[in-house]
């Protein structure tokens, strides 16, 4: 059955045969059509079918499913056709619709809308996605070349610190300081900051901001901290 929407112009074809031979042959008079809604037994309107133009028998019919000729939404109607062929009259069925709010073609459209939006949504997750996982890998990268250089800082200032001062105490508060700053959790948030740990994991032992080579800091996104875990 199909689905039309109040409004629409609905045309259906039918053809008309000789009841004896079968063979296709035109009406003795013009053929009538009723329009029936649900239980109703009086006809809602009553279109005139008109011949099709050189097709012997074939003929159509356009019902306008107007809410002013008593079409609603929601109802389904039958279109009857009352034709004489050769001195008999018969009557048939030629088609059924029921009216709704949109057509099958409107939701059609509305899905393919969604479809559309839906498929935009994604890409712009993955893009989103993609730029978080992107920011990510540079703020591992960047806390790996601060570590290095840590690191490296922390030998040269151990180094200057022996020599300077010779004793041995000192030596091994800067070696501690060394440990901590390359082994112990560090954690860089979005605006930046590096925080490094103590050995209990909890308290904040040095805290320095993450530049770029221009000196600017390195912000992350809001909510995607970089975190290294304590070392072994």
């Amino acid at each position: 059955m199909a689905t039309r929407k109040i409004g629409d112009e609905i045309t259906f074809d039918f053809t008309t045969h000789n009841p004896s031979s079968g063979m296709i042959q035109d009406t003795d008079l013009p053929p009538l059509c009723e329009v029936f809604g649900g239980e109703e037994d009086d006809p809602l309107v009553a279109p005139v079918p008109v011949k099709r133009d050189g097709r012997t028998g074939h003929y159509r019919v356009t019902i306008q499913a107007l809410s002013a000729n008593g079409f609603g939404v929601g109802e389904s109607y039958n279109v009857i056709i009352a034709a004489r062929v050769n001195g008999t009259l018969a009557k048939a069925r030629i088609g059924s619709f029921t009216l709704d709010s949109k057509r099958n073609a409107d939701i059609s459209t509305d899905l393919a809308g969604l479809a559309k939006d839906a498929t935009v949504a994604k890409e712009a997750t993955v893009a989103k996605d993609a730029t978080v996982a992107k920011d990510a890998t540079v703020a591992k990268e960047t806390t790996v070349a601060k570590d290095a250089t840590v690191a490296k800082e922390a030998t040269v200032a151990k180094d200057a610190t022996v020599a300077k001062e010779g004793t041995v105490a000192e030596v091994g508060a800067d070696a501690v300081r060394a440990r901590k700053l390359l082994t112990n959790r560090q954690e860089l948030a979005p605006d930046g900051t590096m925080v490094t740990y103590d050995d209990d994991g909890v308290t904040p032992y040095d805290i320095q901001t993450v530049a770029d080579r221009d000196g600017k800091p390195i912000v992350l996104p809001s909510g995607v901290p970089a975190r290294r875990s304590r070392g072994l």
